[in-house]
């Protein structure tokens, strides 16, 4: 009775084994695919904040494939409403109430190019410039904060971003 239950035991381990190996190559290749869409995207200079003049401002930013392979990357600015505009009005700033849904409009460079994708080799890194432009008509002393997500066409998610706090001064005060 005992060399049974010692036999059955061993045949639950066996089919148990055999069904984890069976998971755990399903999950390596899962994983080996998630690290194929790794990017980091950052601001030259920590210079998250600027200030437009003379009707445009410019953020240059890094863009670095830290995948283990080569890939195509999306680039888009939205706005961003929710994390931006918290750390603004809780940086109790002069301009700090005024927060405004307008929308500057953005142009991405590379090379003084347009550009809406790029493609990066394993460890490449490139600068990106994101320029906003003030919008037409009596807009000043506001505050406009946008997201530029990286998104990787293999993995059809966004991978990266990075919020940008732009402020629209009056130009009277200067």
């Amino acid at each position: 009775m005992i060399r049974v239950v010692k036999l059955i035991g061993l045949i639950f381990g066996i089919i148990i084994s055999v069904s984890g190996v069976t998971y755990t190559k399903s999950s390596v290749e899962n994983l080996s695919n998630k690290t194929n869409c790794k990017a980091i995207l950052e601001v030259i200079g920590n210079k998250t904040k600027k200030s437009i003049s003379h009707g445009n401002v410019s953020y240059k930013l890094f863009l670095t494939n830290t995948s283990n392979k080569s890939s195509i990357y999306s680039i888009n600015v939205d706005e961003d409403i929710e994390t931006c505009l918290k750390n603004i009005k809780d940086s109790n700033s002069f301009h700090s109430k005024n927060v405004s849904q307008i929308k500057l409009s953005s142009l991405i460079t590379f090379n003084n190019k347009p550009v809406k994708e790029i493609n990066l080799h394993p460890g490449e890194k490139k600068q990106l410039n994101v320029t906003f432009t003030t919008p037409e008509g009596n807009i000043k002393n506001y505050w406009k904060c946008s997201k530029v997500n990286v998104s990787s066409k293999e993995c059809n998610s966004i991978i990266t971003s990075i919020s940008l706090k732009t402020y629209i001064p009056d130009p009277e005060l200067r």
